[in-house]
């Protein structure tokens, strides 16, 4: 941490840096550090490595507030921090109570994604939203910071190196009158210059920001300034007549405009871009005659202004912007000649009712925003005209139905509606009708209250969709022809909580979410090809088509597996619960008892403390070894059975829940390995459980007609092999006794029983189940040993067991174990 200096100075610091050390502590941030003070600006910066878990200190608070400016380091990881989040609210908080200013940077990231929350800023605040759903209001503070400090004039990166060289010729240009340099940014000098009024027609660009300050200065500042071109002012209000402004300028950035309309003597026909954000305008002045050069014009965040110009006199106008007009209320109607608009962006004005019809007039526009007009309740019905859209956003809105020509929009690629309470009339729009345009890439209806007699049932013709969003509606299973979709590799169904099945989905998927969906029971996904899986809260989900399958555990399985060995409880067999742990969904539940299908290997849990006495190897522990006998001729083995017996350790309160059985062949040097991902304790967790497990040697024939065999059990066991069997149940579990028994293909050197096991065994369990690693991480589990509830947690939320030297023993023992296998393996 930087050390304040002893003054009698209301600032410690000049600049104090927020940043995500990870993005950028080793590299950027200490690049801007070392130049700031190699400069003399005396810097705060946080040097310790800071858990984004912990609350900010008071004195990192203090430091904010003691400094005289702050520059936030927005990246990719910014907004998984609370320690930032909570950072920049109060470096927010210290603005508006004035005197502390602040500028962004944008770091490897597009600016519009911190505005609009998206990218890995929308993936954090979802994280966020689970994590504080007690205390939303923190969550709405820090999404409402991140979209304040956005409007803030940022710095984008490359920009910023080439201007850490650019700056130091232009002060060479004149060292001891900075009124005769082409370009001004420093404050002092800024003032200096404007104060003293030391302007001459060098002066091309001029930039002061004095936020919160509201300081005002005379026009006849810039009477000399001839050559004026560029002119940013943030906060400052100018008085006198505005003729002494330059005719020449360009570009004008005024933000909070301090007048309620612009000055008719302020010349703007030379200005290709006008913005004026967080202005008090009430009215663009109708006065104006002609802005024949403005390309653009942003007049965001104007809280006042009610309508806007008359456009007639802007035919080159390319970008039009009124984000967050909350008192907008009517569009003019010369909206429609602006042939060479390409954005309009109407976002959260939430006072306006209607567009003009004569939008549809606009041959060039590319993106239409309408998100969060809240009283916006249709789109004009000639839509379909906007030849050139691409991208149209109407989130949040009122509108119920979507203009039929819609599906006239040739070039659209993404279409949001999310929020909307949207209404498919079967009247309007029959199922063999294509409603959405086929050009579509991304199609975004989330939480528009869609069923399944509303939501769309073909999506057969949208070829080229990549992106389909449909969280937090109210079907119960998704259209057939949501399979059709050749393109569609992200899919996302969270919080859709009466989902509860999903029809057979494209190979092509690369993305599928559907966390939360309570309900849910099937997914279809035996042609997934592997990605990115989210299945958090699914607590019903019986079946993974392609990966695994949950099924009633029958009483005929029972007692042809059991034999002799009974099951240890006073309740008839149906009436026997246990907890079903799994860490792909990340739920604990209590069930009936149930049967496990996973990559071909079929497992039942019994709450029993025996091992099947017919096993024909057991052994107390965690290993066991056996020699293949001498086979008969025409005789071979077909696979084997393992069991286990394991019980929660009775010293512990808590368990990494890391089940893994491997098996190794000393003699051919493979070996098989297997981690379920759904695993099942007693509801009494003192007691003991029997985990069965019966693999089978059946080689997997893809769609080609080659065998694969990079997961399945190889028929590669002959007599003499030697068997090894390392079993590891996670931290915390006891494995008490092991065995194992092979299984034979006609003749069973010990009986008939092997027989009996796979005639009982359901042929479904063993059809073409993927054998890729479900990629999940492992939960730790509590046991609250006075009311026997059983609950989970992420094991990065209990990292005090990597403090503890018996946690650390299990660890270097499984790594060990490990490390000790074949090289085909490892």
């Amino acid at each position: 941490m930087a050390s304040s200096n002893s003054n009698s100075s209301k600032w410690d610091y000049d600049v104090f840096l927020s940043f995500k050390g990870a993005d950028t502590g080793k590299g950027f941030t200490d690049h801007l550090y070392s130049a700031l003070v190699r400069d003399g600006i005396h810097t705060f910066r946080d040097v310790n490595e800071i858990d984004s878990g912990e609350e900010i200190g008071p004195e990192y608070l203090q430091a904010i507030e003691k400094s005289r400016f702050s520059i936030v380091i927005l990246s990719k990881g910014y907004a998984s921090s609370t320690w930032c989040l909570d950072e920049l609210v109060h470096i927010l908080e210290c603005r508006k109570e004035g005197g502390h200013a602040v500028w962004p940077v944008f770091y490897d990231i597009d600016p519009s994604d911190v505005e609009e929350l998206k990218g890995s800023f929308e993936e954090a605040f979802a994280e966020h939203e689970k994590s504080f759903k007690d205390d939303m209001d923190k969550v709405q503070g820090w999404k409402d910071a991140l979209r304040e400090v956005a409007y803030l004039k940022g710095l984008d990166l490359q920009k910023h190196w080439d201007g850490d060289m650019g700056r130091e010729i232009v002060r060479q240009e004149s060292s001891t009158d900075p009124g005769k340099r082409s370009r001004l940014w420093l404050q002092e000098d800024v003032i200096d210059v404007i104060t003293d009024r030391m302007g001459t027609k060098a002066v091309e660009g001029l930039i002061l920001n004095l936020p919160g300050l509201k300081q005002s200065f005379s026009t006849k500042a810039f009477k000399k300034m001839k050559k004026l071109r560029l002119l940013q002012l943030n906060c400052i209000c100018l008085e006198g007549s505005y003729e002494y402004i330059s005719t020449k300028l360009r570009w004008l950035c005024w933000l909070e405009f301090p007048l309620k309309s612009i000055p008719p003597d302020l010349y703007l026909e030379t200005l290709i871009a006008l913005d004026m954000r967080y202005s008090s305008l009430h009215q663009f002045s109708e006065e104006i005659k002609s802005l024949k050069k403005l390309k653009f014009l942003n007049l965001s965040h104007s809280h006042e202004l009610t309508k806007t110009p008359n456009l007639e006199g802007l035919p080159c106008l390319e970008k039009l912007i009124l984000k967050d007009c909350v008192s907008l209320v009517e569009v003019h109607d010369s909206i429609g000649i602006l042939g060479r608009l390409l954005l309009l962006n109407f976002k959260n004005c939430k006072s306006l009712k209607t567009l003009p019809g004569s939008i549809c007039a606009l041959s060039s526009l590319k993106k239409l925003n309408v998100s969060g007009c809240l009283k916006l309740e249709g789109l004009p019905e000639d839509l379909g005209s906007l030849k050139s859209l691409v991208v149209l956003l109407a989130d949040g809105t009122a509108i119920s139905t979507i203009p039929e020509t819609i599906g006239n929009l040739e070039k659209l690629k993404i279409l949001s509606f999310h929020d909307c309470h949207l209404i498919f009339s079967p009247r309007k729009f029959p199922q063999t009708m294509n409603i959405f345009p086929a050009s579509l890439q991304e199609l975004d209806l989330r939480r528009c209250n869609l069923s399944d007699s509303m939501i769309p049932h073909d999506f057969r013709g949208l070829f080229l969709l990549q992106t389909l969003k449909l969280c937090g509606n109210n079907f119960t299973s998704l259209p057939a022809s949501i399979g059709n979709l050749p393109k569609l590799t992200k899919l996302l169904l969270n919080n859709c909580k009466r989902l509860e099945y999903i029809p057979e989905l494209q190979s092509s998927l690369e993305t599928f979410h559907a966390n939360d969906c309570p309900r849910l029971q099937f997914i279809n996904m035996k042609f997934w090809r592997g990605g990115e899986l989210k299945l958090n809260g699914c607590r019903n989900l019986k079946c993974l088509q392609g990966f695994f399958n949950l099924e009633p555990l029958g009483v005929d399985v029972v007692e042809k597996i059991l034999g002799t060995c009974g099951l240890v409880t006073e309740k008839p067999f149906p009436a026997v619960e246990v907890h079903i742990i799994n860490n792909l969904t990340r739920t604990a539940i209590i069930s009936p008892l149930q049967a496990l299908c996973e990559k071909s290997i079929y497992s039942i849990f019994l709450p029993v403390k025996d091992i099947p006495t017919w096993f024909s190897h057991q052994n107390e522990g965690d290993t066991i070894s056996l020699q293949v006998p001498a086979l008969d001729p025409g005789c071979k083995v077909t696979g084997f059975l393992i069991s286990v017996v394991y019980a929660w350790e009775d010293s512990l309160e808590s368990c990494y829940l890391s089940p893994n059985i491997t098996v190794i062949n000393r003699t051919r040097n493979f070996d098989w390995m297997y981690d379920p991902r759904v695993t099942f304790f007693p509801c009494e967790v003192e007691q003991d459980m029997m985990w069965l497990s019966c693999w089978l040697f059946e080689n997997e024939i893809n769609e080609k007609g080659i065998v694969d065999m990079s997961w399945r059990f190889q028929d590669e066991v002959e007599e003499g092999d030697q068997l090894d069997v390392l079993i590891d149940m996670g931290f915390g579990i006891v494995v008490k006794r092991c065995g194992i028994h092979l299984l034979y293909h006609h003749n069973d050197l010990q009986g008939s029983q092997s027989n009996d096991i796979l005639a009982a065994i359901p042929h479904a369990c063993f059809s073409r189940h993927h054998g890729r690693f479900m990629m999940s991480s492992r939960l730790f589990l509590t046991f609250d040993r006075n009311c026997h509830e059983v609950t989970c947690h992420e094991v990065t939320l209990a990292r005090r067991w990597h403090d503890v030297q018996s946690f650390k023993r299990w660890s270097n023992k499984r790594e060990q174990r490990v490390n000790e296998l074949p090289d085909f393996y490892r």
